[in-house]
């Protein structure tokens, strides 16, 4: 088992599972899971919507007075570092599925 300390590149990845019927405004997504660890202090510097399962979702990194970035399936940012994703999404059904890692 892996012991992480400080702030973790997320390596290889995690998938995030957000849900969709949970609303969130600017809600930060705080721990994710590594490895089958929690991690709570983490650093990323790429993020892919794998799906949105029909729901409507938008996120900020780094900061909740970040701009808004709109979501869609595929949309793929790479090269900017962030610690935090702030969600932002109204009520929906399912689950929305995003990608985080670090590439090197």
């Amino acid at each position: 088992m892996a012991v992480f300390s400080g702030a973790t590149k997320v390596q290889p990845y995690s998938v995030i599972e957000l849900d969709a019927t949970v609303v969130r405004a600017d809600s930060a997504q705080g721990a994710i899971t590594l490895l089958g660890e929690t991690v709570s202090t983490w650093k990323a510097n790429s993020i892919t919507i794998l799906d949105l399962g029909g729901n409507t979702l938008s996120f900020r990194l780094d900061s909740d007075v970040a701009s808004s970035i709109p979501a869609s399936d595929g949309l793929k940012i790479e090269g900017i570092p962030f610690t935090e994703i702030y969600w932002t999404n109204g009520a929906g059904a399912g689950t929305i599925y995003i990608f985080i890692t670090w590439v090197e």
